[in-house]
């Protein structure tokens, strides 16, 4: 693979055979249709950390990490007003931020400077999440096609 699967939790994986699911996906439109659209919100995932990566500089690169957490969280229900669980630690997100754990570190200092968010051990909350998704330009729709 050329990625790296990680668990938060208790996680069960079983391994489907490629042969397997062409038959399945061949039989089922609707299951075809399903694997499609999520091939094409990994695309548009792709394409948006491309931008970030390539064109944004840390504070809105950070921030647009965290609306992105925000908003996939709130999509299954696990945003709890604005707060949730950050599993992760500074190196960790320098790593996914192409960024520093010091400069990760001076760019969470600012977000909080700016009162934009709260950030105790593992809990985030966006207090202004209208103005950070503004510093971020996020636009979430990339993640619902």
């Amino acid at each position: 693979m050329d990625r790296d699967l990680r668990s938060i939790g208790t996680s069960i994986i079983a391994l489907v055979p490629h042969s397997y699911l062409r038959d399945i996906l061949a039989k089922s439109a609707a299951l075809a249709h399903a694997f499609w659209r999520e091939t094409l919100i990994h695309t548009a995932i792709y394409r948006e950390w491309i931008e970030n990566l390539g064109s944004r500089e840390a504070l809105p690169r950070l921030a647009h990490l965290l609306c992105e957490i925000a908003a996939r969280l709130e999509l299954v229900g696990l945003l709890d007003n604005g707060r949730f669980h950050v599993p992760f630690t500074q190196q960790d997100i320098a790593d996914a931020c192409g960024l520093s754990t010091v400069h990760v570190n001076r760019t969470i200092q600012e977000l909080r400077r700016r009162k934009l968010i709260e950030w105790n051990g593992h809990a985030v909350d966006l207090l202004q999440r209208d103005r950070l998704e503004l510093l971020a330009e996020f636009r979430p729709s990339y993640l619902m096609r």
